[in-house]
């Protein structure tokens, strides 16, 4: 017998179920560091840097604001 979902037949906004998830991973994740090999990395017009992380079984998509890759003065390649 499967346990009962809390949530099951409950319609969530897109806005209440990010900021649900958001709260969860940031209280779970808080100064956890990952580590993986960047690929598809990339820097939009917009000065963003968008890469993802991965590792032999898994991919991360991520992304790096322009006022923090300024910040941390990188030269990605």
């Amino acid at each position: 017998m499967e346990p009962e979902a809390p949530f099951r037949g409950q319609v969530f906004s897109v806005t209440a179920i990010t900021m649900a998830i958001k709260q969860m991973m940031e209280g779970v994740f808080r100064g956890v560091f990952v580590e993986g090999e960047v690929s598809n990395l990339r820097t939009a017009a917009s000065g963003h840097v968008y890469f993802d992380l991965k590792d032999r079984e898994a991919l991360l998509s991520g992304v790096m604001f322009k006022w923090d890759a300024r910040k941390y003065a990188l030269h990605l390649q």
